[in-house]
Formats: C-alpha cells, structure tokens, sequence
C-alpha cells in the first residue's frame, strides 16, 4: 500500500477517501478527515466490521506516521485514537437490496470528495445514479459543473 502514497504526503491531504471490500460480498466506505484526525465508517447495509476496519486503517496511517514524520499517531500515555471511530449508520441513506452497495459506496464518496456531507439521495435514486455513473465512465472525465452538484440529475438520457 505505501507504493501508492510514495510521491506524496498523505497528511497534507483533507481527506482520505477508502472504499472497503467486506466479506468478499459489500461494498462500504471508510474515510479519513486528516484535518480533524477523525475517520468515519459509512455502511449503508449497518452490517457491522467497522472496528476490524477501523483498526487496519489507524495500523496503516500509524505506519505512514512513521514512515514521513518519525512519530507515532497515539503517543504512549493519551487516550487511544482510535476511540475517535464513529458508526454514521444513521448518516448513510439505507439500501433496501442486495445489489447496489457499490454504486452506494461510489455516490456517497462522490458527495464528502466534493464536501456534501449530508448524503441527502435514497434507493430511488439509484438507476440515476447508474446512467450517470455509466456516462462518466464512458466519457472518460467528469464535468466540472457536474462535480459541484453530485446530486444532479443526468444531463443526457442516451443510456
């Protein structure tokens, strides 16, 4: 993994967006606020694991402490950090299936990427979401103005 965060200093980042692949079958998403030395933990099913992920993610942000700064995230003698994990169960709009975790864990990584921390979509929204995730990826970029308003709806129904 630290192959990937050679050429840059992971901390100077505002966030650190991580999908997380859960029992080979669930897609959820973890993400790290560096600024507010915070992760949270968004699983749209409330399957659990977070702790198990929690802890493989300070492990990681541990080591890259070390590794770029020469210190330790928690230092000997204050509160456990990783005591900062949160369950945003409550924040993540529900899925009422068992197919679409994935396009759940892209659209709520495409809301906190451009700062709407309030996932404001449900599982109606979904085959929108699908069109525009399709069309993106066809494109091969991602408009600017679709960017700073993720809930948009499609602009070209071609698909």
């Amino acid at each position: 993994v630290r192959r990937w965060a050679r050429r840059f200093d992971i901390f100077e980042l505002d966030k650190l967006i991580v999908p997380v692949h859960v029992r080979s079958n669930h897609w959820c998403l973890a993400v790290v606020f560096v600024g507010e030395q915070r992760i949270q933990y968004y699983d749209r099913l409330g399957g659990g694991g977070g702790m198990d992920v929690l802890n493989r993610l300070f492990g990681y942000l541990d080591g890259e402490m070390q590794a770029r700064r020469g210190r330790c995230l928690a230092q000997p003698g204050v509160v456990d950090a990783r005591a900062d994990y949160y369950n945003t169960q409550s924040l993540v709009p529900q899925q009422n299936n068992g197919c679409d975790c994935g396009l759940f864990t892209c659209m709520a990584a495409d809301y906190i990427a451009n700062n709407q921390l309030d996932l404001a979509y449900d599982q109606g929204a979904m085959p929108a979401f699908r069109r525009r995730m399709a069309a993106r990826i066809i494109a091969g970029t991602l408009d600017a103005e679709e960017a700073r308003q993720p809930g948009a709806p499609l602009r070209s129904e071609c698909l």
